[in-house]
């Protein structure tokens, strides 16, 4: 639907805050997993890189602390920087996973600054 269509129906941007949870629950969809399970202490494969992929979005590419992503997470800012090393290695070193997280952060235009 094109909101232009209809009369009345104003364009709302959504809220950094709004993006944030988006992203979040677009992470949780791509990955089959929960927000309990991102912000618990499993060690599972899937959990911790769809853990990490949001770490390294929101630290690396919208610009928050490592603390402040750390607190959503109940993590602390080393562990949020460990998991943006880690994904900055598999994007250089595997292309699919480039393009996967190119398109995540493309698809629904989290190129905050």
């Amino acid at each position: 639907m094109n909101y232009w269509s209809i009369v009345g129906l104003e364009r709302t941007k959504a809220t950094p805050k709004q993006k944030e949870q988006n992203l979040i629950l677009k992470v949780c969809e791509m990955y089959d997993v929960t927000l309990e399970n991102l912000t618990s202490k499993t060690r599972l494969r899937q959990v911790v890189e769809a853990r990490y992929i949001l770490f390294y979005i929101l630290h690396k590419i919208q610009r928050r602390t490592s603390t402040e992503v750390g607190n959503l997470f109940s993590r602390d800012h080393a562990t949020v920087l460990h998991g943006c090393n880690t994904i900055a290695g598999f994007i250089e070193f595997d292309k699919n996973f480039e393009e996967k997280i190119s398109k995540l952060i493309n698809e629904n235009k989290y190129n905050l600054k």
